[in-house]
Order: structure tokens, then sequence, then C-alpha cells
């Protein structure tokens, strides 16, 4: 049962260790996304004034 449990903690470890990266680059790409759709609106408000 001590050999599961410690196989089991280290799967976890593991899990997290991947997962963080991952959350941060997903998290990144979706702050860039809204801060692009911002931008993109607010240079298009530019050229209606023309």
């Amino acid at each position: 049962a001590d050999i599961h449990d410690e196989q089991a903690r280290l799967m976890m470890q593991r899990l997290v260790a991947l997962a963080v990266p991952a959350i941060t680059i997903t998290m990144g790409l979706a702050v860039a996304g809204i801060v692009s759709a911002l931008l993109t609106a607010m240079l298009s408000l530019n050229d209606l004034a023309v």
C-alpha cells in the first residue's frame, strides 16, 4: 500500500509540473487575444474618423 501511495504522489507531482506551464501559456494567449482585439478596435475607430 505504501508503494502505491508513493506512485500516486509522484504521478500527481508530474501532472502538476506539466499543468503549470500549460496553464501559463493558455492564459498568456488569452490575454494576448484580448489585447489584440482591444487594439484593433481602437485603431479602427481612427479609420472611421477620416
